[in-house]
């Protein structure tokens, strides 16, 4: 899972699709894969993200992160979550992995 282009550092979540295409966070286009998430304020999981990871180093899963990501099968916690939020995965009934630390 990425949040940006190959070795490139970037500031902001990604989408990636089968394809490859990047589309930005929030964006619903269709065929997302994978998330990454950083943390960012008002971040959203895209409603189509199948799979979701939390950059490293972040701490608290905000309110509603993911709400409604009826998509959403795997998510993966960094050992640095402290806090998730209430209905972080509020409607996301699709989830059959769930890892909260390594």
């Amino acid at each position: 899972m990425t949040g940006g282009r190959g070795s490139e550092t970037s500031n902001t979540s990604a989408c990636v699709s089968e394809g490859d295409p990047i589309f930005p966070a929030g964006d619903d286009s269709s065929g997302c894969s994978s998330y990454t998430y950083i943390g960012s304020d008002g971040e959203k999981v895209p409603k189509n993200a199948q799979n979701v990871e939390y950059g490293a180093g972040i701490s608290t899963i905000k309110v509603n992160a993911a709400i409604r990501c009826c998509r959403v099968k795997s998510v993966i916690h960094p050992d640095s979550i402290i806090t998730i939020e209430d209905q972080a995965y509020w409607s996301c009934r699709s989830i059959e992995h769930l890892r909260l630390s390594s």
